[in-house]
């Protein structure tokens, strides 16, 4: 999947990431649209402490595509 991967601070680009299969208890979204949010802007600038490399982006909307078990609603 295409992910925001933030390298180091003012270091960031569109990667393409592995993602695993969902385990019990998950779900695997495919993101359709996806904001940028102060948040986000904060851990690029360093503002909030985050150890690299980090993903950003919380705050989407996609399309369940896997569950893991003991999934029984979303």
């Amino acid at each position: 999947m295409k992910a925001v991967v933030v390298r180091d601070q003012h270091q960031y680009a569109v990667e393409t990431v592995n993602i695993d299969p969902p385990k019990t208890g998950e779900v695997l979204v495919r993101m359709k649209a996806c904001g940028v949010c102060h948040s986000d802007i904060s851990i690029i600038n360093g503002t909030i402490p985050q150890p690299f490399p980090a993903v950003i982006g919380h705050e989407g909307a996609g399309v369940v595509e896997q569950i893991g078990d003991g999934v029984h609603t979303v």
